[in-house]
This record gives structure tokens, sequence and C-alpha cells, in this order.
């Protein structure tokens, strides 16, 4: 086996080259010389089937008409020492009829960095979407109002992003979350159910329709995938919903301010007029900051 870089998994990092997995708490576990082996082989194609008789030859050495079980018998244990939960792996994945495939850990998109980084209110809305544990959340408001910028604000960092506004059709929908994950399209719905993510579906309102069909046999698995998302109409699925509307006019007049950066308005300027014509809209006022000096 070549020199390989750590893996990192969710159940901490393995060294492939020392033979051990580091877990968050210290503590170490030990693996053995074909353990490192097999898991190195998958982990070299991620998202990729690999058969059982393609791991005995380049693994074990063995023939590629031999008949054996020791493929199954070292994942068996290395799935004991490597994943947080055996009986529901989340990187060595059953591929039934083939053999194993290996999933890397999911890496959250960071937001975009922008001027406008700072959340101005959205408490209610941040702690509604915290308290949600539905397997589907909606956020749902007019174009503008800051739905992308408040999921993120919430977004754990296990979660994974996925825009959708450049999709129109069910299978641009399923094209975006499998390149989100890494992994091949025909491979999704099982990804999918094995590892049970968190998704953020942003700006999905032109393709509201496709996406509902493609989510709504997922509200009837009780351990699969968590769905939030953001659209300017509501999708006609079960789940639990949080309204974003334009923020009241303290926070709308704070915006304001803020984006101002170093100009200063005199105290009699008739901001609170200006933003309440803007229905509160938080891109609609860092617009108009932006042209404040003109």
């Amino acid at each position: 086996m070549s020199l390989s870089p750590p893996l990192d998994l969710a159940a901490g990092t393995v060294d492939l080259v020392r033979a051990t997995l580091r877990r968050s708490d210290g503590s170490e576990v030990s693996l053995t010389e074909r353990e490192c082996a097999l898991l190195d082989r998958l982990a070299r194609t991620p998202g990729q089937d690999v058969s059982r008789e393609t791991l005995l030859v380049e693994v074990w050495g063995h023939r590629a008409d031999s008949s054996s079980r020791a493929v199954d018998h070292t994942m068996r244990r290395l799935r004991a020492k490597v994943e947080l939960e055996a009986h529901r792996p989340r990187h060595l994945l059953t591929v039934h009829g083939v053999g194993y495939r290996y999933v890397p850990l999911a890496r959250p998109v960071p937001p975009p960095r922008s001027v406008a980084s700072d959340l101005v209110g959205r408490t209610p809305e941040l702690a509604a979407l915290r308290a949600a544990t539905h397997w589907c959340v909606q956020v749902v408001g007019p174009g503008g109002v800051g739905k992308t910028r408040l999921v993120r604000e919430w977004m754990p960092h296990t979660a994974r992003f996925v825009d959708l506004s450049a999709a129109t059709t069910r299978g641009q929908v399923v094209a975006a979350v499998a390149r989100a994950l890494g992994v091949g399209r025909r491979h999704l719905p099982a990804v999918l159910a094995d590892t049970a993510p968190c998704l953020v579906l942003d700006n999905a309102e032109q393709v509201a329709a496709p996406l509902t069909a493609w989510l709504a046999p997922w509200a009837d698995v009780a351990a699969g995938p968590r769905f939030v998302v953001t659209s300017r109409v509501a999708l006609d699925l079960p789940s639990a919903r949080v309204v974003v509307r334009g923020l009241a006019s303290a926070e709308a007049v704070t915006l304001y301010r803020r984006r101002l950066g170093t100009l200063r308005l005199p105290p009699d300027a008739p901001v609170a007029q200006l933003v309440a014509r803007l229905d509160g809209l938080p891109l609609a006022i860092e617009l108009a900051a932006a042209r404040a000096p003109l």
C-alpha cells in the first residue's frame, strides 16, 4: 500500500500509515493491515462501486475466479471500528449484488464572503429553524427577503448546500444534489438512504413541481435525509414551514445604517420612511444604502 493521506470520517481521522483511527475524544482504535488495505483501495475511488472480485484480486492477491467471503468478513470488522454505527454505515456502503462503495465525509459549502455577512434581526425565524425536527422544512418568502442568508446562518456544519437556481427539471435537481454530495446520479438514492444527510435546497421556486415530486417519497422514510427548502412559493408537501417577511422598522433602519459604512447621514434623514417604502426587504435596503452617496 502506497503512502496515503489521512481520511476524515464521521467517527474520526484514519491514519492509514499508522493503521489507527483517532476519535474526537483523543482515543485511538487500531486497524489491521488488511483492514487498512481494504479501506485504502475503496477510498481511492470515492463514490464508485468496487466489486468483491476486484477487491479479492487487488487487496488479497487472489485469482479473479476465486470464491471467498474474506471481503465481507473484513468489511464487517472494519465497519465496527471506523463507522459511528456499524449497522448504518455512512462511508462504507454495500452495493447489493456488486460489492462496496466508499462515500467521503460531506463537507459544508462555506457562505460567500460579502459586505452583508452580519445578520440583522431574524431572531424568531432562527429559533423556528433550530426548533424544527420535521423531515422537511420550507423557508418561504418573497425575493430579496433574505431566505438564503437566514438559512446559511442556521446551517449546521454537517449540512450540504445545494443551489437550485439553474434547475428547471427533476433531472437537474438530481444532478445538483449528486454534485453536492460528490456521488454519481445513479448512486444518489442509496447514498441518501444510507447516510441520511441534511440538505439545504436553495432557490426552488422555478422548479417547485419537479422538486415536490422528487421529495415526496422521502416523507414516509422514518430515518431518511432531512431537507430545508428555500422558495418564493410553498411546495405541496407535508412539512414544517418558516415564513420570512420584511424586517421590522427598527431592524430595517439598523440594516440601512450599517450598510452605509463610513457615510453619516444627518439625524433627521428620512431613513424610516425609505425602508418602509422598500417593504423592509434586506436586499432592497442594501441596494439603496449603496446608492446613498448619490
